[in-house]
């Protein structure tokens, strides 16, 4: 029988109870146990015996809650919960992936880099500190980081790196079913009730099917939708409208990153994302189940039994449509800019 010795920072037992608390953590293991997720001793068994590799995506919220127990002279929770996050993943030698959640601090614009820049070199100091500091903070030692300094970068290579390409690959592509969704929320001439139909028919007809923009749809025209799945008002100024599509875009982003990771036989690694926003924790969690079902039941809960027959009907039936852009001369990056722009006419002009 394998054996496997390992040593745990002092007092690993209240890290765990901070972020069982904070319950920041999704993942897709077939674990029952909640304890489990945080005991290292799990994941360095696979890595030792099985081969197996495990990355740590967090969203830009926990980023900066992580930098800020270094930039912040106060000491709060929230940084404390991330600094807990650290410590399990050096615990568990896996590996923190912050490219998101810097691609999203930077957020297409030039004039954001130096700061990303900034809290990436603060972010890997952190990874590399002693864990008994980063645990003596996570547990209220407000001084166990004072010595930190951020960490020596490439900033050039990096700064060329994170501005090459206009946009992440199908980032553009969630922004246009966000705008479509948005576009049929604020549609005074649809009723509510016949809102997602409208929505998944446009969906099928002008592009393509997406599970993160389904699952986002269901609960935000669903009954008893989430709070603050609609960041976009009527009655914001342009660059504000703007500001809140991209941060619903890269929401959605994430989930559909995550899940394109977990089903590609390319991708030698397993993921796990951290998470305080409890919009995109139950929106992630609920694409995972339809993903393991690979069936859109867990999403009729929230429907009444006539949109869930709807919602069934149009994806079910997506493939024998005849009006379908997908698939056809018509699909086309040009098809999507398209779209785009009409859409942004509509909500940003």
């Amino acid at each position: 029988m394998n054996e496997l010795l390992i040593t745990l920072p002092d007092n690993y037992d209240k890290i765990v109870e901070r972020l069982l608390r904070a319950d920041w953590l999704i993942h897709n293991f077939r674990a029952k146990e909640p304890n489990g997720l945080y005991n290292p001793a799990n994941y360095l068994y696979n890595v030792e015996f099985h081969n197996a590799e495990y990355r740590a995506l967090l969203d830009l919220n926990v980023l900066q809650y992580a930098v800020n127990c270094v930039k912040k002279d106060a000491m709060r929770d929230l940084y404390r919960d991330a600094c807990a996050v650290l410590v399990f993943c050096r615990a568990a030698e896996i590996q923190i992936e912050p490219a998101l959640s810097i691609y999203e601090r930077i957020n297409y614009n030039a004039e954001n880099l130096e700061e990303a820049l900034d809290e990436l070199a603060l972010l890997r100091s952190l990874d590399n500190a002693d864990v008994e500091q980063l645990a003596r903070y996570a547990l209220g030692d407000k001084q166990a980081l004072r010595d930190i300094e951020p960490a020596e970068i490439d900033r050039k290579t990096l700064g060329a790196k994170l501005t090459e390409y206009r946009r992440l690959t199908h980032w553009d592509s969630i922004y246009l079913l966000v705008l479509a969704a948005v576009s049929t929320y604020w549609n005074n001439k649809v009723q509510p009730q016949r809102k997602l139909e409208r929505y998944l028919d446009w969906v099928v007809r002008e592009f393509r099917i997406s599970l993160p923009c389904i699952v986002y749809a269901v609960r935000l025209f669903g009954h008893n939708p989430l709070s603050n799945m609609m960041k976009f008002r009527v009655d914001l100024n342009d660059h504000s409208r703007r500001a809140a599509i991209f941060n619903m875009t890269w929401d959605l982003f994430h989930i559909d990153h995550f899940l394109k990771t977990w089903i590609d036989p390319e991708k030698k690694w397993e993921e796990i994302f951290f998470t305080q926003d409890r919009m995109l924790k139950s929106l992630l969690r609920l694409a995972i189940s339809v993903q393991y079902r690979e069936d859109i039941s867990p999403l009729l809960n929230f429907l009444t039994p006539s949109q869930a027959t709807m919602c069934r009907t149009i994806i079910d039936g997506r493939s024998d449509r005849e009006d379908r852009a997908y698939g056809t001369d018509a699909w086309s990056p040009e098809h999507r800019d398209q779209l785009i722009s009409k859409l942004e006419r509509e909500l940003y002009d």
